[in-house]
């Protein structure tokens, strides 16, 4: 299941969210981990491509807030998720920031990836925060090999929502600056 939900938040709330971004403070993450914690990768293949990344969690894996910074956009990003969506609990929310790379084409993806590797059943949000290149890939996996099953554009104001049991990974923008997504893992 890929659900897209564009205008997920009014133009209005999705730039008050762009705005609040602005100083955030990002914490550096290297090359293998940058899409989920190592032991949640799966195999790479030649289109397999990763560079730095950015992230600050909001949310732990346990569903605590660990950024106080911002309890009113976990709060608010939570209500409006919830009404979109049937939500028990919420597991996991970071914000992911990628830069420009010159070297990124269009067949690269970063390492796809499941969130969590526990046996609980649940299903993942992403939230583009900004408009951008650098696609959501969706994945079957077949003879040790990634066979794209979807992709889904960065669109400032645009929710996906899949089950947690999908192999997906984004990829660095080539054309824009950033990409800022924010991830939900939720039961």
């Amino acid at each position: 299941m890929i659900k897209i939900i564009d205008n997920f938040l009014s133009d209005t709330e999705s730039s008050m969210v762009e705005k609040s971004l602005s100083d955030c403070p990002w914490f550096l993450t290297y090359e293998e981990a940058t899409v989920a914690p190592y032991k949640y990768l799966t195999m790479k293949d030649e289109n397999t491509k990763e560079y730095i990344q950015f992230c600050h969690n909001l949310l732990d894996n346990n569903g605590n807030v660990v950024s106080n910074q911002y309890s009113f956009l976990i709060n608010f990003l939570k209500n409006k998720l919830e009404q979109n969506v049937k939500v028990n609990k919420f597991l996991r929310m970071k914000i992911n920031l990628q830069t420009q790379c010159s070297f990124s084409k269009e067949d690269f993806y970063n390492t796809p990836h499941l969130d969590r590797l526990d046996e609980l059943k649940y299903f993942n949000a992403i939230y583009y925060v900004n408009d951008s290149d650098g696609d959501t890939f969706f994945f079957k996996k077949e003879n040790n090999k990634y066979l794209i099953t979807n992709k889904v554009s960065p669109k400032k104001g645009r929710l996906v929502v899949f089950d947690g049991d999908k192999y997906h990974s984004g990829r660095h923008p080539k054309e824009a600056l950033k990409r800022i997504i924010i991830n939900f893992n939720f039961t």
